[in-house]
């Protein structure tokens, strides 16, 4: 570990024991843990550990034996934990790619070697309280809109950014053919290496995170197997109508209403003289997900648990509501 990774473990020791000695924080503190506990104990998180356990396996692997950095499971970790994880469940397919080339970006060559090319201990653990000091002023500063308070401090902010960034610089070129070589360098890809293999999980964990929590309201308890034949069944079913994406079935919607338990109920109306063949197109572009994110309360894609497609002329039924199967006997809806 680097002195800035010692010094930010550091701090975080200091302030855990101050909220655990500290009366009024404490039971804060282990709420938190016991919060944590309970989500850990979720078939979704389970399945995404498991995942996590796999490709470290597989790192360790590859690390012993082309006699690698076994730090280097720390930076995938923080990798993971710190950015990759926020992803997951989203369909944010291009922050997805664009973080996945900004990690080899300029960006974040700076940020590798501000990580590794580090000051000693002592100046570490003065420098984190500062820059986080300041750092939280400046937030401040411009959410209550104190612009001279927001541009002195920004200013102040720059100054050490520009040094350190001239530091790292100086300390790179004098230490180029010593340091940096090849088992250097591999440190910088883990990032990127981090986004790739964990692309099937982002997939995955897309109807994954959905059907669980619309599982959280079955009468029977949610298991590991149900989610993932459930969620692989998903990205089947989206396989073989993929075709439906590039077909022009919104075109025949006049409007869309959602409600019902969790907003999973859709009301499709569609215009006169829609067929049923053609309805059944527009419903499952719905079930599937293929419909844009501003078709959506809070442009968030949703799972439904019912659709109905009706007329527009007399909204009567076009076919057949879809329900998610033995929807009345399986889920508390009463």
């Amino acid at each position: 570990m680097s002195t800035r990774e010692l010094a930010i473990v550091s701090w975080i020791f200091l302030i855990g024991i101050f909220c655990i000695l500290d009366g009024k924080i404490r039971p804060s503190v282990f709420g938190l843990f016991e919060a944590m506990k309970g989500l850990l104990a979720q078939p979704v998180f389970k399945i995404i550990l498991f995942y996590q356990v796999i490709i470290l396996i597989l790192f360790s692997c590859g690390i012993f034996q082309y006699n690698l950095s076994w730090w280097m499971l720390k930076d995938y970790s923080i990798a993971f934990f710190f950015t990759i994880l926020t992803f997951l469940g989203s369909y944010q397919f291009i922050k997805f790619r664009n973080a996945l080339f900004g990690s080899l970006g300029w960006g974040s060559l700076f940020q590798y070697l501000l990580g590794n090319f580090t000051f000693s201990y002592c100046v570490e653990m003065l420098l984190i309280p500062v820059l986080a000091i300041l750092s939280l002023i400046v937030v401040v500063a411009e959410q209550k809109g104190f612009t001279s308070v927001f541009k002195f401090f920004n200013e102040i902010l720059s100054i050490i950014g520009m040094f350190l960034i001239v530091y790292v610089i100086f300390r790179a070129v004098i230490s180029w053919p010593q340091e940096l070589n090849i088992v250097y360098w591999a440190g910088f890809f883990i990032t990127a290496i981090a986004w790739i293999v964990n692309l099937p999980l982002m997939f995955l964990s897309i109807p994954m995170f959905q059907y669980d929590v619309i599982d959280n309201f079955r009468n029977g308890g949610k298991t590991i197997l149900e989610i993932l034949c459930q969620s692989n069944l998903f990205w089947l079913k989206r396989f073989i109508y993929s075709y439906l994406f590039f077909q022009k079935v919104d075109q025949k919607i006049v409007s869309i209403s959602q409600g019902g338990l969790l907003n999973r109920r859709l009301v499709i109306i569609l215009k006169q003289g829609t067929l049923p063949k053609e309805a059944k197109k527009v419903e499952m572009f719905y079930r599937l997900l293929f419909a844009k994110n501003s078709t959506y309360k809070q442009t968030k894609k949703i799972i439904p648990i019912r659709i109905e497609c009706r007329n527009d002329l007399d909204r009567d039924l076009i076919i057949k509501p879809y329900e998610i199967s033995d929807l009345q006997e399986i889920y508390r809806l009463d």
